[in-house]
C-alpha cells in the first residue's frame, strides 16, 4: 500500500481490535443498563432502555415490562452498545475527534451520545426533548447523563484507541519503507 504523507489512513480495525471493542461495548452497556434500573428499583426516575426503544416501534406509546416489545427494544439498546456505539467510539478516536486524555474521551463521548439519545431518541419515543415530558424530566436527564458518562468510561478504559492506531500507522509506515526498498 502506498500512502503519501498527507493521505488520510483508511479506518480498518482489525479482528482482535473489533472483538476488544464489541467485549468492551457490552460490557459498558450492561453496567450502565444495570445501573438504571437498579436506579428505578430505588424509585429514583432513571430510563428505562428497553421500554423507550419499544416505544419508538409501538407509536410512541411504552410497552408493558417483559412484553416481546420490550424485550425488543431492550435487544435494540444492546445492539447498539455493543456494536454501533463501540465501532462510532473507535473511529472518532481514530480520527482524532476525540482529544484529550483517554478518561476525558470516554466522558466526552458519553456527553455526545447523551446528547444524541436526549435530543433524537428521546422525542422519537414520546419522552420529548431532554425528558421533558417524563414525570421527573431534570432527573431523568441526570441519570441518563451519568448513564452515557458510565458507558464512556467503561468504553474508554477497556479499549486502547490511541495504541492500536500507533500500531496500524506504524504498520503502514513499515509497508511505506517495503514499497521505497523494493523499488
Amino acid at each position: 500500500m502506498n500512502f503519501e504523507a498527507n493521505q488520510t489512513i483508511p479506518y480498518r480495525p482489525n479482528s482482535n481490535k473489533l472483538m476488544q471493542l464489541f467485549v468492551a461495548g457490552f460490557i459498558g452497556i450492561v453496567t450502565m443498563t444495570a445501573l438504571a434500573y437498579l436506579l428505578r428499583a430505588f424509585g429514583i426516575s432513571a430510563p428505562d432502555f428497553a421500554a423507550e426503544y419499544g416505544a419508538i416501534l409501538n407509536e410512541q406509546t411504552y410497552p408493558v415490562s417483559g412484553s416481546a416489545l420490550w424485550w425488543v427494544g431492550l435487544g435494540w439498546h444492546f445492539i447498539n452498545g455493543t456494536f454501533i456505539f463501540s465501532l462510532l467510539y473507535d473511529y472518532l478516536g481514530d480520527r482524532r475527534v476525540l482529544k484529550g486524555e483517554r478518561s476525558v474521551k470516554g466522558l466526552l463521548y458519553g456527553v455526545g451520545i447523551w446528547l444524541l439519545i436526549s435530543v433524537i431518541i428521546a422525542p422519537m419515543a414520546g419522552e420529548g426533548l431532554f425528558f421533558r415530558y417524563m414525570a421527573q424530566p431534570a432527573m431523568m436527564a441526570v441519570t441518563a447523563l451519568v448513564g452515557w458518562l458510565t458507558y464512556g468510561l467503561v468504553l474508554d478504559s477497556m479499549t486502547r484507541v490511541r495504541v492500536v492506531h500507533e500500531l496500524h500507522v506504524s504498520e503502514i509506515d513499515r509497508n511505506r519503507d517495503d514499497d521505497r526498498m523494493a523499488a
